[in-house]
């Protein structure tokens, strides 16, 4: 810390960024979030002098990952948000995943539920922007979340939406395979719309169930 004060005396603001950057790991990992949370602030004070969108996301990411830890989850929020959508205006998806997954754990330190919600409409938003591959893996990780708290309300759902994308990437076998197994969930739970639209979807895809 003190390293990174004297960076911020002598005007040397990529080496007070890299240095929050080098540290954070330890600072986390070792459970010293006060200091990853200061070297971070400081962190993001240089930002607006080295003209880096990408640095200026990953320090927004960073501290709300931070403040999620220690609890102070409107700042997390506030902080993951910004950085979210930094990372989608400059289309920056391996950014905008990670920061995708860490807003999701910090709405899930509030309500493992809300993480599994969160999860389910960024996988919804991925895919309808094209992105197939990253919507099945956030489909699949509110899935997990749904069958780990037995809400079988939502992983009926979750499964429909898991078939579309696979769908969209010809996946057909494994879409066919998905949307059979959220058939079953709708009729168990007598939601009849449901199980027609469902059908349908299965019928397009040449299968029967």
């Amino acid at each position: 810390m003190a390293t990174q004060r004297a960076a911020v005396a002598l005007g040397r603001h990529q080496v007070v960024w890299h240095l929050a950057w080098a540290l954070h790991n330890f600072h986390v990992h070792r459970g010293y979030l006060r200091d990853a949370l200061d070297s971070w602030q400081t962190a993001l004070d240089a930002t607006p002098y080295l003209s880096d969108s990408a640095v200026t996301c990953v320090t927004h990411r960073c501290l709300g990952r931070v403040c999620s830890r220690l609890g102070r989850h409107e700042e997390a929020v506030m902080h993951l948000e910004w950085a979210l959508g930094l990372a989608v205006h400059h289309r920056d998806r391996g950014e905008q995943a990670h920061t995708q997954q860490t807003l999701a754990n910090a709405w899930g330190r509030q309500d493992p539920g809300n993480e599994a919600s969160i999860l389910d409409s960024l996988g919804y938003i991925a895919h309808h922007t094209g992105d197939h591959g990253l919507a099945i893996d956030l489909f699949g990780q509110a899935l997990a979340g749904y069958r780990a708290l037995g809400h079988n309300y939502f992983v009926a759902f979750t499964l429909d939406n898991l078939g579309h994308p696979h769908a969209a990437l010809g996946h057909r076998d494994r879409a066919r395979a998905i949307w059979a197994e959220a058939l079953v969930f709708f009729r168990e739970q007598g939601r009849d719309n449901d199980v027609a639209r469902v059908q349908r979807q299965l019928d397009d895809l040449g299968g029967t169930a």
